[in-house]
């Protein structure tokens, strides 16, 4: 799904609890077809960003929510 993604399009976040944040994808960076990385701002929180790495099947993270905390997003044998 993340594979269809590019520099633009905008990428809604459910991080826990009904916690749900929306980012704009600055850069998409391709190293392969199946190895890349997105990155960008959050909307409507200052300081806010994020960035994934999708190598084949297994996506990681990192989402920033300024003062709010930062948090990970790490695979596991089942999905996100």
């Amino acid at each position: 799904m993340l594979d269809a993604v590019r520099s633009g399009d905008r990428l809604a976040l459910e991080l826990f609890d009904g916690l749900e944040v929306t980012g704009t994808v600055e850069r998409h960076r391709v190293r392969r077809a199946d190895r890349y990385t997105l990155s960008g701002p959050l909307e409507a929180v200052v300081g806010g960003s994020f960035v994934l790495a999708v190598n084949r099947e297994a996506t990681v993270g990192t989402v920033r929510l300024g003062p709010a905390g930062v948090y990970r997003i790490e695979h596991t044998l089942e999905g996100l």
